[in-house]
């Protein structure tokens, strides 16, 4: 029974992980910032400067063991973080 339980709730955790989606700080036509989920057409959070939506985004990448996508003026990836959990190596 127990090894039932082991099973399901490692499922579950493989289900949720390939639920998150990554996040990304991109520069909208008007001149504010997006935070945007990957696959997402609107933006989840609208920012005056791109360091604003850095800090809203990487709560979000952090809380969701994301990845972080910062776009720059030209929409080009310009850097990314990971926020995947570690997997023990022992």
């Amino acid at each position: 029974m127990d090894e039932l339980l082991i099973k399901c709730s490692f499922f579950e955790r493989e289900k949720k992980m390939a639920q998150r989606k990554d996040v990304h700080v991109v520069l909208a036509n008007s001149g504010k910032w997006h935070v945007v989920r990957e696959g997402n057409t609107r933006p989840t959070q609208t920012c005056n400067t791109q360091r604003d939506a850095l800090v809203v985004a990487r709560e979000y990448a952090v809380r969701d063991q994301t990845t972080l996508f910062i776009h720059n003026l030209a929409g080009d990836v310009r850097r990314q973080h990971s926020y995947l959990p570690r997997t023990s190596t022992r």
